[in-house]
């Protein structure tokens, strides 16, 4: 069974992959404050950035595989602090002093912080919560999903518009913040799952002597408990469950 500090480590990492909301969400108010304001301009550039976040989600899917998750989501979470940083630093030098050049690599970070965010969070944000649910819990663990993907989005619509225009540039520092409390959040709290089956990821939360499902049913397969027939061996019950 998924041990419960596992459980809150996923929902609040779900919860903390909505940070690009700010960045998603007001695209076109983050050009202006950084005088990208003709509409042409702000539209290439949100083509240009859809264009780069499929291309590098598909790269991501594919280096999942070969590379493990736990160093996507780190390397992920680092990039996307180090470049939101930038971004923070460059949007206030352009705030504060007008300096035209700070605007243009403010987009180019923009481009950065999107690509770390897209190796991650985009392949792996549905995927990974499928691989450590455990099956008996899987179905309301992608039911919690959505509903706390709903109340990102309610926060991004109604709270951010109103932080953003009183504070500019500055309410930044508060996603600075929560981006810097994913990477120990990941370090510690999300285990690898690469190369191991379902049923073998329940020994990465609950130990060696975790007991995955299969088998628990198995062994009341076997003994006559669980309404089939006894003779069913324990290898025909793990067979049906994996089919």
């Amino acid at each position: 069974m998924v041990n419960n500090t596992s459980e809150d480590a996923h929902c609040c990492f779900v919860v903390l992959t909505h940070t690009i909301g700010i960045v998603s969400y007001y695209l076109a108010p983050i050009l202006k404050s950084v005088g990208i304001t003709s509409s042409i301009s702000q539209a290439g550039i949100n083509l240009g950035i859809q264009v780069w976040n499929a291309i590098l989600a598909a790269l991501g899917a594919l280096a999942a595989e070969r590379y493990g998750r736990r160093p996507l989501w780190l390397l992920s979470a680092s990039g996307m602090l180090a470049s939101f940083i930038v971004v923070t630093a460059l949007s206030g030098v352009f705030a504060e002093k007008g300096i035209k050049a700070a605007g243009s690599a403010t987009v180019a970070f923009l481009f950065i912080f999107f690509g770390f965010y897209d190796i991650a969070f985009t392949p792996l944000s549905i995927a990974y919560p499928v691989e450590i649910l455990p099956f008996r819990l899987r179905a309301k663990g992608l039911s919690i999903n959505p509903t706390v993907v709903f109340g990102a989005g309610f926060f991004n619509q109604y709270v951010n518009p109103i932080a953003l225009e009183a504070l500019h540039w500055k309410f930044y520092l508060v996603y600075i913040g929560t981006l810097a409390a994913m990477i120990p959040t990941i370090y510690f709290l999300f285990p690898e799952t690469k190369g191991r089956t379902l049923e073998e990821i329940a020994t990465v939360f609950d130990g060696p002597d975790a007991e995955p499902d299969v088998f628990r049913r198995a062994s009341l397969v076997h003994s006559g408990d669980y309404g089939e027939s006894p003779s069913k061996s324990m290898a025909e019950v793990y067979h049906s469950e994996k089919v």
